[in-house]
């Protein structure tokens, strides 16, 4: 079942399962922005990625002396969500632990994510909370999938991402769904030409350092997009499939990484891991503006 939200300019909707938006419609220019998720290419949307971000080696992790196995991403994608409030504009949505979670990811938590609409804007706030007496640690991240076909006559090759400010930002190379912090490099550039061949290393994985980033996908010819802005990302990914032609792009803020290939596997020493002591609790926001 979907939630249908709506102001005058924007149709968003968001599907219980998952809490994942799975349409961003522009009522005034007719432009639909979200990937439809065709199975061929990618079949998702905008999944929520928790308790974990990407791979980890092996799809496994060690805590406190007991091995668990978590798949690319984590399960919150995968679960339905409950909806707790809703508006016209806003809708909140929230996942509990469970004996199926607590399988896979032994956590007292609960996860809130509520949208709202604002303009030609839509914003994210993602809650977690931890719910028992010990440290929590997990990953949390978003996997927005942007349309490359804005208008009927677009090529993947009229779009480009466009990053700023301008930095220099450590680029960490992903292979075989593992980062590679031995051989990371540095890039200024903001400016990136999309071609299905950028993706043939899988995402470009830029870290952050919890600085804040304004993202745009631009078609040059016409000049439709979105900008994803997000103010203390940890990390940065965009994605698309190859070597299948999806015709999409990928802008994902990340408060966690995959696994690299120097782990320990020991959950708690993963490499940007998130933590929160007993029933503590913190928030994460990012928005996106289609034009």
């Amino acid at each position: 079942m979907a939630l249908i939200l709506e102001n005058e300019t924007l149709c968003a909707k968001i599907s219980e399962h998952g809490a994942e938006l799975t349409s961003l419609y522009n009522k005034k220019n007719g432009i639909e922005y979200i990937w439809q998720g065709d199975p061929a290419f990618w079949g998702r949307h905008s999944p929520v990625l928790f308790p974990i971000v990407g791979r980890l080696k092996n799809d496994t992790y060690e805590f406190e002396n007991k091995t668990y196995q978590l798949s690319q991403h984590g399960f919150a994608r995968d679960l339905d969500f409950t909806v707790t409030k809703a508006t016209d504009t806003t809708a909140t949505f929230e996942l509990l632990a469970s004996d199926e979670t607590k399988a896979k990811y032994p956590f007292d938590f609960k996860l809130v994510l509520t949208y709202t609409l604002t303009e030609n804007s839509i914003s994210f706030n993602y809650t977690v909370f931890d719910l028992g007496d010990r440290p929590m640690y997990y990953g949390l991240g978003a996997h927005p999938a942007f349309s490359t076909k804005l208008l009927p006559n677009d090529a993947y090759t009229d779009y480009q991402v466009e990053l700023a400010p301008e930095l220099k930002r450590k680029i960490i190379p992903l292979r075989a769904n593992l980062l590679d912090l031995e051989n990371t490099s540095a890039s200024k550039t903001s400016l990136l030409p999309v071609t299905h061949a950028l993706f043939k290393d899988d995402a470009l994985v830029y870290e952050l350092e919890e600085k804040p980033l304004k993202a745009t996908l631009r078609n040059t010819k016409h000049d439709h997009g979105v900008t994803l802005t997000v103010a203390d990302a940890k990390a940065f990914g965009i994605w698309s499939c190859y070597p299948a032609q999806g015709e999409f792009v990928c802008l994902e803020p990340w408060w966690a990484v995959a696994d690299t290939y120097q782990t320990t596997g020991k959950f708690k020493d993963k490499y940007l891991i998130e933590r929160l002591d007993g029933h503590q609790s913190k928030n994460y926001t990012f928005a996106i503006t289609v034009f």
